[in-house]
């Protein structure tokens, strides 16, 4: 397993940071409860764009890569208002132009997920899971294909913490915080396959598409590691738990590597835990800051 080290800090936000997103070139994008998107180049370890979407807390940021032509390049924003922004950003990084601006629920954005190959994305918030086709050249590049339940309909009183394409991105696996729900979704045409209630909450939660393995947080002592099966009566198969100490009970982000094999975590005391899956064993602790601090997002970009 590959050793980590402080290698930069950059300080820009004046709020705490929800999301954090590496994108290809070295550069990586932040949004924070200040309401503010920052464009680090982690190359030259500075601020290269600062953008004020008014959306609110920025709660979710992605990269469109299936977007990127040689000049432009593309991002996702979900807003504490419940708007979902799509931004263009020139190829020096130093503009970036609104493309499209969907209010898609009425309280927070949880999690945004993509699908480059298929140029999809899918949102979730409050009660709902959404799915929308990015268009190149449309005047509107962002068309909502599918919704969970429709609009038409009230939202469910669960909330949709988190959301992770999977098969390709054929389906995606919508995760529950109260209800301990999955519900896998079939893309086109768009259809419930299966719904599984686990144990504990679902805090937050990382899918691995190699090898079918998705990482929960459950808000109780544990990582729990699943591994999806075909299995029809249990299509999520509790392969491992790695115990954490959850001294406050704050929703820690955890993430996998490149490999799938080992598992990265936040904790509630500034720490960062890398674990080895298979062995189920703490295998390095970063430490951040000198308070105790919430690890409430985490990227990993190979």
């Amino acid at each position: 397993m590959v050793e980590f080290s402080l290698c930069c800090t950059l300080e820009g936000h004046n709020s705490p940071i929800n999301c954090v997103s590496f994108g290809e070139g070295g550069y990586l994008a932040t949004g924070s409860d200040d309401g503010h998107i920052i464009l680090w180049s982690l190359a030259e370890q500075c601020e290269v764009l600062h953008i004020r979407p008014k959306q609110g807390a920025i709660m979710s940021l992605k990269w469109v890569v299936s977007l990127l032509t040689s000049t432009e390049w593309f991002l996702l924003s979900g807003g504490a208002d419940g708007t979902l922004q799509l931004q263009r950003l020139s190829n020096d990084k130093r503009t970036s132009v609104l493309l499209s601006m969907h209010t898609v629920f009425a309280g927070a954005i949880s999690c945004i997920d993509v699908n480059d190959a298929r140029s999809t994305v899918a949102v979730t918030g409050p009660g709902r899971v959404v799915l929308f086709k990015i268009v190149a050249g449309n005047l509107d590049p962002m068309q909502c294909i599918s919704a969970d339940p429709p609009f038409s309909h009230d939202p469910k009183p669960a909330f949709a913490i988190s959301v992770h394409f999977f098969k390709q991105g054929k389906g995606i696996l919508v995760c529950y915080l109260d209800s301990h729900e999955i519900v896998a979704f079939c893309v086109s045409p768009w259809k419930e396959l299966w719904r599984q209630k686990l144990i504990n909450r679902i805090g937050s939660s990382a899918y691995s598409d190699p090898l079918s393995y998705l990482l929960v947080w459950n808000l109780l002592d544990a990582i729990e590691v699943y591994q999806l099966t075909d299995n029809p009566t249990c299509h999520l198969l509790l392969i491992k738990t790695l115990h954490v100490r959850i001294r406050r009970n704050h929703i820690c982000d955890v993430q996998f590597d490149c490999t799938g094999k080992s598992a990265i975590s936040g904790s509630d005391n500034g720490e960062v835990h890398l674990w080895d899956i298979d062995r189920g064993q703490l295998k390095q602790v970063l430490l951040h800051g000198k308070g105790k601090q919430c690890w409430h997002n985490l990227c990993f970009h190979h």
